[in-house]
């Protein structure tokens, strides 16, 4: 096995108080999964297998996974790594919230008429049937490195009964009407992949007025938006590169000085969808829940604030 440079990527962290502060924070992260998953049990005990009635409970259940994948990022010290989840935190949480906000079946529906068009979408394009085909293909044999080592990747017959089926599913009832809402919005151009399913019920858009409605534009602001660029790789000299005495020094891969803001706004987040969570009626009581909360926040907020060295 190969050990790292040192310098760049520390085997372990030996400062004894640092590996302890993290793990704590870690805790802390992994027990409001482990509450989380009552609240989605209890939502997912009243649903009565229709389809659009598991939006709210997957995408709170998309908040518990990233939850926990951001636990174990701290743990080890991989705090940067973080900034890419946080943004997808809040574009969840801003998709919950508005789900939450009134008409939840209605809303659950525009949620799944926008989803069936982007599988339709996909499934056009693999049966040779979508307007970009013809210039994918073109790409894929002119610019590609794997075209040619690629076996085939779905099922034509199964990929068309698939088709079949979506297709028919937007004429059901529930689904018809918002399905020409969407058809309207979309300028009869169902394939474009530009019509957020929060448009179908608002006039909304895009994520910045989705926060705008939900009175949540500082958080778009200061976390989504400042963290686009750690995602798309925008931001290496501002972040990676240290001057020192007119030397210039590249930063270890893991920083652990952001963790109590991270794990701070992860706890305080969290928190706010729960919260809205238990207060939609879609899961069952939980009696233990606020004292769970009246316990809990105070002992994590104590602990976040003696920080990391």
């Amino acid at each position: 096995m190969i050990n790292p440079v040192d310098t760049l990527f520390p085997k372990k962290i030996e400062d004894e108080k640092t590996r302890e502060a993290l793990e704590e924070y870690s805790k802390i992260l992994h027990e409001m999964v482990c509450m989380g998953t009552h609240l989605l049990e209890g939502s997912l005990l009243k649903t009565k297998g229709v389809y659009e009635e598991y939006v709210a409970p997957l995408l709170f259940k998309r908040i518990l996974e990233i939850i926990d994948s951001i636990s174990i990022l701290v743990k080890e010290g991989s705090i940067r790594s973080c900034e890419i989840l946080l943004r997808s935190f809040v574009e969840t949480g801003f998709s919950l919230e508005f789900l939450l906000e009134q008409n939840v079946d209605y809303r659950s529906k525009c949620y799944v008429v926008v989803d069936i068009y982007s599988k339709i979408s996909r499934l056009k394009k693999e049966l040779q049937q979508h307007p970009d085909t013809a210039n994918a293909n073109l790409n894929y044999k002119n610019n590609s490195f794997l075209y040619n080592d690629t076996p085939e990747l779905f099922d034509k017959e199964k990929s068309k009964e698939l088709l079949k089926y979506y297709e028919e599913k937007l004429l059901e009832p529930g689904y018809d009407e918002i399905n020409k809402i969407y058809l309207i919005k979309c300028s009869n151009k169902p394939y474009s992949g530009k019509v957020k399913w929060y448009y179908l019920d608002s006039n909304v858009n895009n994520l910045s007025q989705l926060a705008i409605q939900l009175k949540k534009f500082d958080m778009y602001d200061l976390i989504y938006r400042q963290y686009s660029s750690p995602t798309h790789g925008d931001d290496i000299l501002n972040h990676d590169l240290r001057l020192s005495e007119g030397n210039i020094h590249v930063a270890p891969l893991r920083n652990y000085a952001t963790a109590p803001y991270t794990a701070n706004f992860v706890l305080t987040l969290g928190i706010l969808y729960f919260d809205l969570f238990m207060a939609s009626g879609l899961c069952r009581p939980i009696n233990y829940y606020n004292r769970w909360k009246q316990l809990f926040i105070p002992n994590s907020i104590q602990k976040l604030s003696q920080g990391v060295r």
